[in-house]
């Protein structure tokens, strides 16, 4: 890596129709406005990373991570790989959507992506509580096809106890597993409310864990649901970015912890955090529902390279969202 220059970078924005609207707690997407950047070495080798802003899951937007990158791209050029990481990486903290596309670009010199059938992956299969249609449809379909279900939570917890209800009650709750996930919308009332329902129902035996109900700097609350509700796993995504944040998650007992190449850096930070949550005994997931193939391909590398570090089914789907009409291929 040390001898090898940077002569170009380019970056561009690029936005993608998704086959149907995605929904999420904090709105509703039915684009996936991707930021790409290509970086050019002397020889002439050439890498592509992404990031894809998501207000509400980050406080970076389009606007604040094309000025980093803008910024970056001007003093990078002409350094040599490990120079560049150097600098770009003491940004990882306070700005982990904005550096993650040229940190990543920078890693794949040293990391090989071999592209494989991305579709004989074991995705989890997103579904929410929007649509008591396609979550009843979605659960029954995976049954059969001995799936994991990701459910996506809304802001309103008693329509979410409710279609938790319903689900249970329709399709039995048998021969499945869920995940809940909440993206930071609730409060720690709310999020008492929908512990205090599953801990009398059935459909907790299903549940792999509860994502991210409340929001990322709630360690305290965290850590009382924690303790008050032991039959139910914790996992937490956007409040762990770095080996800091996993060491609280492991202090206050979260069970799991979420991994994605937008939130840690590069490939080197992101196997880094994986390798650790391991050492210390914590469930890792990795994958972006919200990316497209670029890095969703590294991802689901990572998780086949590294199998064995990772629980359950991959969530590097956002690909598969994608309208295949406007693909990246065209």
């Amino acid at each position: 890596m040390e001898n090898k220059i940077i002569t170009f970078i380019d970056i561009k924005q690029v936005s993608y129709s998704l086959i149907k609207t995605y929904n999420l707690s904090f709105g509703n997407l039915d684009i996936f406005s991707s930021i790409q950047v290509e970086i050019i070495i002397l020889n002439g080798e050439k890498r592509f990373a992404e990031v894809v802003p998501l207000i509400g899951y980050s406080k970076e937007s389009s606007v604040s991570i094309c000025d980093y990158l803008e910024t970056k791209k001007k003093k990078l050029i002409g350094m040599s790989l490990f120079e560049a990481r150097s600098i770009v990486e003491k940004d990882i903290q306070e700005s982990p959507f904005a550096t993650s596309p040229i940190l990543t670009a920078i890693d794949s010199f040293d990391f090989k992506v071999i592209k494989q059938d991305i579709n004989n992956v074991n995705y989890v299969i997103p579904t929410s509580t929007s649509s008591r249609t396609d979550l009843i449809d979605t659960v029954l379909s995976c049954k059969k096809k001995n799936k994991t279900v990701k459910i996506k939570l809304s802001t309103d917890v008693e329509t979410d106890i409710s279609m938790l209800a319903m689900l249970e009650k329709e399709t039995n709750a048998e021969g499945i597993e869920l995940r809940l996930d909440a993206n930071q919308a609730y409060s720690y009332g709310m999020t008492i409310q929908l512990f205090n329902h599953l801990n009398k129902s059935r459909i907790i035996n299903i549940i792999n864990y509860v994502e991210q109900p409340m929001c990322t700097n709630a360690w305290d609350e965290y850590a009382l649901i924690i303790r008050d509700y032991p039959s139910i796993p914790v996992m937490l995504d956007e409040s762990v970015i770095t080996i800091d944040d996993l060491k609280k998650a492991f202090e206050i007992g979260a069970r799991y912890i979420k991994v994605k190449l937008f939130k840690h850096g590069g490939i080197k930070e992101l196997i880094n955090i994986v390798k650790y949550a391991n050492s210390l005994g914590l469930g890792v997931v990795i994958g972006n529902g919200v990316a497209t193939i670029i890095s969703n391909i590294v991802e689901i590398e990572i998780y086949r390279k590294y199998q064995s570090l990772f629980f359950g089914a991959c969530e590097a789907n956002g690909h598969l969202k994608v309208d295949p009409m406007k693909s990246l291929d065209q």
